[in-house]
């Protein structure tokens, strides 16, 4: 570059600095003679906090400070409240077991095997159920899917290979667990097999008073025993002392832990409560913003030379630094200790270590003052409302969808208080050291995924 250029391109950068400057010492001016707007935008933030706190003092936290070590379960045959779903149709069913007959039926498929053959007549006396035999996997699934046979039919087992190097068959139950616990909002909908840990993780084990594992309910179903009944039955044919053996279940103890009722707290209402923390700045920003264009204000200094891209610069440093403050409070507010009423101390958030953009966004819509007010507010709150559905999906959502959503700045704040959320539920909350990392093998978005 010449000497002449670098003195251009000097002069230029001086020339912008004092755009900047200018701007900044008039937004500030403006700032100045609304108190109370200044006011809101920096305590109402916080007021979200302090609202917080009384409840993670009330909130129950238990201590345990013994291992948590649960009793085995046989698997010998279908759990004893496996029961059909009885009707008009089947109730016949209810006498077969006095004919020595199973109340469920399982198929199987093919039915033209010797060793398979011998293999599911020892599961229907081990399991006390009634076999059929179809010629092909897809008769099987005719079969058991017909809406007479569904409520009757416990599932069928498909062998894929039946030589002895490479016996493998699938067990075809129910597309979704039959029998749900929990009621309406803890519904099982399907196995979950493509997940090695639990979604959502919490403090403390999984199920906790369940002794057989709680859902998807592998044993509750029956697939458990099923599975133990053909292995069983296989080992049987050339080792009949196998008979001898019972296996039982047991589920690994789980050691020492804080049972924190307040981490569904923070999984649940933590992106609601901060999105509301700053709508105040959001309306009050965009009505400022709007203001200056309805006076006319903004053109008067674009003839004076003002370039766009200062003028949107100078807005945006400006609501920054307001809501700073407002920031440093609620980091405050959210480490701060409180004396639970269960004994001991604990924080909002207890172990974790840009909206501004979209007031801009939402100042360009509208050419009136009080009216970018109503609708920065309108947009702001429904920006939020899809976090409703993803939260409910978020299980079923590919790495794609869940970055597409971060390209809306209230989702992308919601997702990311999501893993917080988690990681606080999974007892390590998210630092430095791990805000690269997923919550689980299954799922690997984190915080720098975008």
């Amino acid at each position: 570059m010449s000497q002449t250029g670098l003195k251009e391109h000097g002069s230029d950068f001086k020339t912008n600095l004092k755009q900047i400057g200018l701007l900044m010492w008039k937004n500030f001016k403006l700032q100045k003679r609304s108190v109370i707007g200044t006011v809101i935008e920096i305590l109402v933030p916080t007021l979200f906090v302090l609202i917080l706190l009384p409840i993670r003092r009330i909130v129950k936290s238990d201590q345990y400070f013994n291992n948590t070590v649960y009793d085995s379960f046989s698997i010998d045959g279908l759990p004893s409240d496996l029961l059909p779903e009885f009707s008009n149709e089947n109730f016949d069913s209810l006498w077969k077991r006095n004919l020595g007959e199973g109340l469920w039926t399982i198929g199987y498929s093919p039915n033209n095997v010797d060793l398979i053959e011998k293999i599911m007549k020892k599961v229907e006396t081990d399991l006390l159920v009634t076999i059929k035999g179809f010629e092909t996997e897809e008769n099987m699934v005719n079969f058991l899917t017909k809406e007479n046979n569904t409520k009757n039919c416990l599932g069928g087992i498909s062998f894929l290979d039946h030589r002895l190097k490479n016996f493998t068959y699938k067990i075809r139950l129910s597309y979704s667990p039959r029998y749900n616990q929990g009621g309406l909002f803890k519904k099982d909908l399907d196995w979950k097999t493509h997940f090695i840990y639990s979604l959502f993780p919490i403090l403390g084990p999984r199920e906790k008073k369940d002794l057989e594992g709680g859902d998807p309910g592998y044993y509750r179903e029956g697939f458990i025993s099923i599975q133990k009944a053909i292995d069983f039955a296989l080992i049987y044919q050339f080792d009949d002392s196998v008979e001898n053996n019972e296996l039982r279940l047991k589920r690994f103890p789980y050691p020492p832990y804080n049972d924190d009722k307040f981490v569904a707290v923070v999984q649940a209402l933590f992106p609601f409560i901060i999105m509301l923390s700053f709508i105040f700045t959001v309306i009050l920003t965009a009505k400022a913003i709007v203001y200056e264009k309805e006076t006319g204000i903004k053109e008067a200094m674009k003839l004076m030379g003002m370039k766009r891209w200062i003028y949107w610069l100078s807005w945006y440093i400006k609501t920054f630094l307001l809501i700073l403050p407002a920031l440093l409070f609620m980091i405050i507010g959210f480490k701060v200790k409180v004396s639970l009423k269960s004994g001991g101390e604990a924080s909002i958030i207890d172990k974790t270590d840009p909206s501004i953009t979209f007031t801009f966004l939402c100042s360009t819509f509208f050419k009136k003052a009080n009216s970018a007010a109503a609708g920065a507010g309108i947009i702001w709150f429904f920006s939020y409302l899809p976090y409703i559905f993803i939260s409910l999906r978020y299980e079923k959502m590919s790495i794609v969808d869940k970055v597409l959503a971060l390209f809306v700045n209230n989702l992308a704040m919601s997702e990311g208080v999501f893993l917080i959320g988690m990681f606080e539920g999974k007892g390590t909350g998210i630092n430095f050291s791990n805000w690269n990392e997923g919550i689980s093998v299954d799922d690997t978005f984190s915080m720098t995924t975008f």
